[in-house]
């Protein structure tokens, strides 16, 4: 399904009350997908990708591999969770950096929901964080 499929899809009965699509690709406060730094982010992990599954797999590659996560620095207030703020930090743990990719799917218009898993932890993971 493209974005355009979504608009003229049948409605279904646990949708009736949903937001329409194209508020679903609106900024947020903590969402902040109209911020430089999450459009940057954004426009460099999809370099020339055109279909929407190779965008997709390249954002979650670049959210994965280009922010340490890090849960053990967590930030409960709005700033800590704020998409731009965690990409200043280059860290995060899975609910920010699952808002890194919400943001930077919504900046390039590609609407979707981030799923997040808990993986094991890789040597880097573990690894003390730098001062």
């Amino acid at each position: 399904m493209t974005i355009g499929d979504a608009a003229t899809a049948p409605e279904h009965p646990a949708t009736r009350h949903a937001a329409p699509p194209t508020a679903c690709l609106s900024a947020t406060a903590l969402l902040d997908a109209d911020h430089p730094d999450v459009r940057a982010f954004a426009v460099a992990a999809i370099g020339d990708a055109t279909d929407d599954v190779t965008r997709a797999v390249r954002l979650y590659y670049a959210v994965r591999d280009d922010l340490r996560y890090d849960p053990y620095v967590v930030d409960y207030s709005p700033e800590g969770f704020r998409a731009s703020a965690v990409l200043t930090r280059r860290r995060g743990y899975c609910v920010t950096k699952a808002g890194v990719l919400a943001a930077a799917g919504t900046e390039r218009r590609h609407p979707g929901a981030a799923r997040v898993r808990r993986r094991p932890q890789s040597p880097r993971d573990r690894a003390p964080a730098p001062d």
